[in-house]
């Protein structure tokens, strides 16, 4: 009896110790390192300065979302997804206002869509890959919008849609012809900065099925941007730069002598924020989100997660699995399970064996399926004995009165 109370006292412990870990948030995760800190008060200045999400905050949205800050069945994420599908509603299936199409929005878009665990190409109201499955609308969203149509396709092993002229091949053939000597990636008239092209350019290759030529267009890339790195970066420059490096397998900690993210700390406000001008007061939402997702990355990085923009472990977790801190959760039951069931197959055999030993022993009630204390034993011993005296007398009797 005492044994099956301690049993029982250790299967309560592990159900209350499973479910704690279930309830705990990944935000509650990773605060030993300065990332982790940074990721908590950067993530929870961004989550309430944004309100309620909409177009337009895709880069806070990816960013909450990549860096455990919040999961895919957080308020914002469902508020998100719904004002999304309306705003696409509105315009008929495309990512348009008035009737103007935001050709250069779509990967964007998909990718918030996807880190909030939607199939980008299964939204209620539109296949988000239609428009970027076509050469001529891609070309409408200008060079950067190609370069990142791979890494949208990438990002959910996304198909191309069908009758679409474009493939995943073809893109990062049209991006590694961007490439120059020196390794960075540019074109005439160019209006984003050198180091910010490259960097999607390195993103996009990294996420893309690498071969020879790729591999060694993205090792030049790397050497070019880590050689870029100086004390004078714009916030958005360095956070690229973090993200790229990252998705190319390298630590943004020791870049040439540099540490990416101690640089990045140095936009930082007390509240969390960011901001590319620190001659103000305070970060904005813009810059912060910028931030985030840099960190996001680095964290990523560090815990040896998929990288930033590698989103295959998110999509689809809305329309048919658990969330993350269930499946959390589940992870541990089923570890704990195994244990369980071993434990259980062990004490039948225990069982087996001590019952054969007891009934050997006389100390088997077959009755009550109990082990018989020494003072039970001694108390049928005697009854037995006295059972058999009974019996003996009155087979003597019996006897006498036969004769």
């Amino acid at each position: 009896m005492k044994l099956k109370k301690i049993i029982s006292l250790i299967l309560a412990l592990v159900m209350m110790l499973s479910l704690a870990s279930c309830a705990k948030t990944e935000k509650d995760e990773y605060l030993d390192t300065d990332v982790g800190q940074a990721i908590q008060t950067t993530g929870k200045y961004l989550y309430k300065k944004m309100g309620a999400p909409k177009y337009g905050d895709e880069t806070a949205m990816i960013s909450l979302l990549r860096s455990g800050y919040i999961d895919y069945w957080d308020t914002k994420a469902e508020q998100y997804r719904s004002k999304l599908n309306n705003f696409l509603n509105k315009g008929m299936g495309y990512v348009a206002e008035k009737g103007v199409v935001y050709y250069d929005k779509y990967p964007d878009v998909i990718f918030a869509f996807t880190a909030a665990g939607i199939y980008a190409d299964l939204s209620s109201y539109a296949d988000l890959t239609d428009v970027i499955s076509y050469d001529s609308q891609l070309s409408k969203g200008g060079y950067l919008t190609k370069i990142r149509a791979l890494t949208a396709f990438c990002c959910g092993d996304y198909k191309i849609y069908e009758g679409g002229d474009v493939t995943r091949d073809k893109l990062a053939d049209f991006i590694l012809s961007l490439q120059q000597e020196d390794g960075s990636f540019s074109y005439a008239g160019m209006k984003e900065t050198a180091v910010k092209l490259t960097s999607e350019a390195v993103i996009a290759l990294s996420l893309h099925e690498r071969n020879e030529e790729r591999q060694q267009a993205i090792d030049s890339a790397v050497e070019w941007l880590s050689s870029r790195v100086n004390g004078d970066m714009s916030l958005e420059d360095l956070s690229e730069t973090i993200i790229a490096l990252n998705a190319a397998g390298v630590s943004a900690r020791d870049v040439n002598g540099f540490d990416l993210i101690g640089m990045l700390f140095t936009h930082s406000y007390d509240d969390g924020s960011y901001s590319d001008d620190r001659s103000r007061d305070k970060g904005n939402e813009q810059d912060t989100a910028l931030a985030l997702l840099a960190l996001a990355s680095q964290r990523r990085f560090d815990k040896g997660f998929n990288s930033l923009y590698d989103m295959t472990d998110s999509v689809g977790q809305t329309h048919n699995k658990l969330s993350p801190g269930w499946l959390f959760f589940l992870d541990y039951m089923k570890i704990f399970l195994v244990i369980a069931i071993c434990f259980f197959v062990f004490m039948l055999f225990l069982s087996r064996y001590r019952i054969r030993k007891w009934r050997k022993e006389g100390r088997y009630d077959e009755e009550r399926k109990i082990r018989l204390d020494d003072w039970e034993v001694e108390e049928r011993k005697k009854q037995a004995e006295a059972a058999e005296k009974l019996r003996k007398a009155r087979e003597g009797d019996e006897e006498a009165q036969r004769e």
